[in-house]
């Protein structure tokens, strides 16, 4: 767990976003879909510990980086979640399947989208490249 104190609990963090429900639950966090007045639509990434090293990275990326594929990061604190203090961050919501969804689900790639998807695939590494950024794809 982080040294960081929460400044705010998550309710407070997140006033001001209307609709908020739950996307997906993983192994490192659970992230909920939203909507903001200045924002826009949003996902709220809630982390189950604070100093997660991939959290780190999500923020520095977010922050540092002007990627197309990167969604934009809004806002990130330390937060009161439980009793516990842990990272809330607020990203752009890229609309879309994940490809985890669609693989679970069978999904048969025709030869143009898969052509489709390694462009689109390559064309970030070779963003990553330039920006010498570590990133888990």
């Amino acid at each position: 767990m982080s040294t960081e104190k929460a400044r705010k609990s998550f309710q407070e963090f997140t006033f001001g976003y209307e609709n908020i429900t739950v996307l997906a639950r993983g192994g490192q966090k659970e992230v909920f879909s939203a909507s903001h007045k200045k924002y826009g639509s949003v996902v709220i990434k809630l982390y189950f510990h604070s100093d997660d090293p991939r959290s780190q990275r999500e923020i520095d990326i977010g922050l540092n980086s002007d990627l197309v594929a990167v969604p934009k990061l809004f806002e990130w604190d330390f937060v009161e979640f439980n009793r516990l203090t842990t990272l809330c961050m607020v990203e752009e919501r890229i609309k879309g399947t994940e490809l985890r969804e669609l693989l679970k689900n069978g999904h048969k790639f025709t030869l143009k989208e898969a052509v489709v998807f390694l462009e689109q695939g390559l064309r970030f590494i070779a963003q990553i490249e330039k920006k010498v950024l570590f990133i888990v794809i």
